[in-house]
């Protein structure tokens, strides 16, 4: 059995709402890909202060302000997320996860159920992920890199934000440009920083993950075993990977979950129903 490397520092904040009750289990927010931990918005706050938990929102290794490493596997990212668990000594805690970090918390459920009170997944399925789905996000990603390369110097921010969605709009085929986006450019928003060089970078290691995207068992299924807790798969009815096809096999190995389809929503439905997603969560919370 493949051992794990050594955990990377994850950064992070959290919140302690007034009058939190310290026997609680925590919720730990674990973002997507390309993803950063300021991208959930207000979400974590409205979530401490309703249900009076302490919260904890990550940036994942290769993501934000967490440090980078050329290793991927999902693994290690499991690793990296127990380890901070017992830094701040949380026996168990709720996991909220989107796309890469629902499938990060499937597989600590997996592998360490005894430290999952709760599990809710983000638009993610638990089987294969389609490989259509796999090509779009690779091109995507290798879209990113582009513009990058091709980004005009001495523009501001917002600029260079919109030239990336724009670059990356372009790149597209005609078919899928009718498809809904798979990673909103709304994301760009936290992901860019300034070099020396009057341009701009990305918070997260773009090369490690078009790497990892790019092997195949990177793509595999998250699932590692059956977790029998409370589960809620919340998905959008627009989104490309198509949740609710997958509900049998989810049912397989998390038989205790709840199904909670998003209209109008797509892959980031916190991000394009924002109050449907909240009234959800707080609900199975």
């Amino acid at each position: 059995m493949e051992s794990p490397s050594p955990a990377v520092r994850l950064a992070f904040y959290s919140i302690q709402p007034d009058g939190y009750e310290i026997d609680k289990s925590p919720v730990l927010f674990l973002h997507g890909v390309t993803g950063c931990k300021e991208y959930w918005n207000d979400i974590p706050r409205i979530v401490a202060n309703t249900t009076k938990r302490k919260v904890f929102v990550l940036d994942l290794r290769n993501h934000g302000d967490s440090e980078w490493s050329e290793d991927f596997s999902f693994l290690n990212y499991a690793n990296d997320v127990l380890q901070f668990m017992n830094s701040i000594h949380a026996p168990k805690v709720i996991f909220v996860g989107h796309s890469l970090g629902g499938f990060i918390a499937m597989r600590i459920a997996g592998i360490a159920s005894g430290r999952v009170e709760k599990l809710v997944v983000e638009d993610l399925c638990a089987s294969k992920t389609d490989p259509s789905v796999m090509d779009t996000l690779l091109l995507h990603v290798s879209l990113l890199q582009k513009a990058l390369e091709q980004m005009p110097e001495g523009l501001g921010e917002d600029a260079a934000r919109q030239f990336i969605d724009d670059f990356v709009d372009n790149g597209y085929t005609p078919d899928m440009k009718k498809l809904p986006k798979l990673i909103d450019g709304k994301q760009y928003d936290n992901t860019l920083k300034p070099t020396q060089d009057d341009r701009y970078t990305y918070r997260y290691n773009i090369d490690a993950i078009q790497k990892a995207l790019t092997e195949e068992h990177e793509s595999s299924s998250a699932t590692s075993g059956v977790y029998s807790g409370p589960t809620c798969f919340i998905y959008g009815q627009k989104s490309l990977f198509k949740v609710d096809k997958d509900e049998e096999n989810i049912r397989k190995y998390f038989p205790s979950v709840e199904m909670v389809p998003i209209e109008n929503a797509a892959h980031c439905v916190h991000k394009d129903c924002p109050e449907k997603f909240t009234e959800a969560l707080l609900k199975f919370i």
